[in-house]
């Protein structure tokens, strides 16, 4: 009988997932007719790249970047943030992985984020936006890291003025500007 032998086999799957044999266990699976149930087992396991062959075989794309995006926010729920950057990413949610890092205020790892999946323009838009955040909220050191990192160092240079803080702005200037900004 079709259908018992397809219950016997993922059975049999389900057995090999707990002895941790994972390929093992897929196949069966595919006999038992129940690829979600591998999808989900290696979700579990968290092996993307079996999850995403497993998958697109029965999935759209749309689907299967959905699942990622959800399993990400998960991670990112958890904390994981760098797990939960890979799924963004790998489901092309680049925005979200910019939004999880800028909520977690880690600007560090947002740039390099933008530096590797996003356009120059954009970079230079977020760094200018985390610089002025920083300015609004006193910390006029990091503000200055991220003004110069995206070439507003004439904006960091009027945070400092405003703050009549002339010696920092003297450095920024020669610094960025050339002894004539001096």
């Amino acid at each position: 009988d079709g259908a018992k032998a397809e219950q016997l086999y993922v059975r049999l799957a389900r057995q090999a997932e707990k002895a941790k044999r994972l390929q093992d266990a897929e196949r069966l699976f595919e006999k038992g007719r129940d690829l979600r149930a591998a999808v989900e087992m290696y979700m579990r396991a968290e092996k993307w790249e079996q999850v995403h062959s497993v998958a697109s075989s029965f999935m759209s794309s749309r689907e299967l970047d959905e699942l990622f995006i959800r399993k990400a926010h998960s991670l990112h729920s958890a904390g994981r943030l760098k797990e939960a950057e890979a799924l963004f990413v790998r489901a092309n949610a680049i925005e979200e992985a910019a939004a999880m890092y800028r909520d977690s205020r880690q600007f560090d790892q947002l740039t390099r984020l933008l530096q590797n999946a996003s356009t120059p323009q954009r970079l230079k838009e977020e760094q200018t936006q985390i610089a002025r955040q920083l300015e609004k909220e006193g910390q006029h050191k990091e503000a200055e890291h991220y003004f110069c990192a995206c070439g507003e160092w004439r904006a960091c240079l009027t945070m400092y003025q405003g703050q009549e803080m002339w010696d920092e702005a003297i450095r920024v200037a020669k610094v960025h500007g050339g002894r004539d900004q001096a």
